[in-house]
């Protein structure tokens, strides 16, 4: 009896969409009741002010995610994330429950939101007092159920589990059978210097190195240089060989240069393009920017990330952002192994 009148219901709410004047997108904002009083949200926004129609005729502007606590006046918010719609999957979301959206891991006291994909696409560690015994279930709206424990449990352990297989394995560069054991990174914002013809191979570079430092957060800017050559063969070749005299013959390829400290000082890339097609140009420098930031080498563990072996990727994934924000915002050059998942242990979010 209960799934006919779900499904009248959503028949009356379909026959109206045409003439609806509010939101209708009921079905889409996510709550759940956390223990200690708390409360995470996950669900689509717009910038716009007032009623707004129906989803499918009225995309929201971004996806929202956030974690408050109750207080006696309200509630407080801990942290409020915004998400390009592109980030996620909008269409996935407005259909799925609840609980597949926001998992809490008591034992940890970690909220994973998964908006794309398998894995958590952004973790939150509670305060210690959502350790606190969950409320009653009668506590919780209907329209908001509380996830199951052991749905989210295995998910977001699994993620942080992942991320110390991830962020190693793109972090320290295999070379000649030698895997270096100090991560690398730029402690200034460097300069950007394109010499090429191509205008949107040029434009492609531009957008991607801002996304990448857009998402290490901001670095004081600094006079080191990040030199790209985009260009045919007969060109560029020459080039490469006066400037870095060990070069070989690839088709594309970059060398970063760094102190004592692992701090990089200045990076090149070259870019035959009369040797690849456009996509694969994209795809190069996609690699070859990643490398010069600090993350030379690849990983299988997210099918998603840019730095997926076999990916054909030419933008971030919402994991390559947290491994750029990570590795930024909460390490320093030159740590090793076993000081870099000590930091995962407590930043990894």
């Amino acid at each position: 009896m209960k799934h006919l009148i779900f499904f009248l219901l959503l028949g009356t709410a379909v026959l109206r969409a045409e003439s609806a004047t509010v939101a209708q997108y009921w079905d889409c904002a996510k709550t759940v009741t956390l223990p200690g009083g708390y409360t995470a949200f996950a669900g689509p926004a717009w910038n716009t002010n007032g009623s707004h129609l129906d989803t499918t005729k009225t995309p929201p502007d971004f996806y929202q995610i956030s974690v408050e606590q109750k207080t006696a006046t309200g509630s407080q918010p801990l942290f409020d994330k915004q998400l390009p719609i592109s980030e996620v999957d909008w269409p996935k979301l407005k259909k799925s429950a609840v609980a597949d959206i926001i998992k809490f891991h008591a034992p940890t006291l970690r909220v994973g939101f998964f908006l794309k994909g398998e894995s958590a696409t952004f973790v939150y560690t509670m305060p210690a007092d959502a350790a606190a015994p969950a409320p009653a279930a009668s506590s919780v709206s209907p329209a908001s159920p509380a996830p199951d424990a052991a749905a989210g449990t295995e998910p977001i352990a699994g993620d942080l589990a992942k991320a110390k297989r991830f962020v190693p394995s793109v972090v320290y560069h295999v070379e000649k059978g030698v895997k270096e054991n100090k991560t690398k990174r730029w402690v200034k914002l460097p300069k950007l210097e394109i010499v090429s013809k191509d205008t949107e191979l040029a434009a492609f570079t531009t957008a991607l190195n801002t996304a990448i430092f857009a998402a290490a957060g901001p670095l004081p800017q600094g006079d080191e240089k990040v030199m790209v050559y985009i260009g045919p063969s007969k060109e560029l070749i020459p080039l490469r060989k006066k400037l870095i005299p060990q070069s070989g013959n690839d088709n594309w390829d970059y060398w970063n240069r760094w102190n004592g400290k692992r701090e990089f000082t200045s990076a090149s890339i070259f870019i035959l393009t009369d040797r690849m097609s456009p996509q694969e140009a994209r795809q190069a420098l996609a690699r070859s920017l990643m490398g010069v930031a600090g993350f030379p080498d690849d990983s299988r563990e997210y099918k998603e990330s840019i730095l997926y072996p076999d990916s054909q990727a030419v933008e971030l994934a919402p994991i390559d952002k947290r491994l750029i924000a990570f590795i930024y915002k909460h390490t320093e050059p030159g740590i090793g192994r076993e000081a870099l998942i000590a930091e995962l242990n407590k930043h990894w979010q």
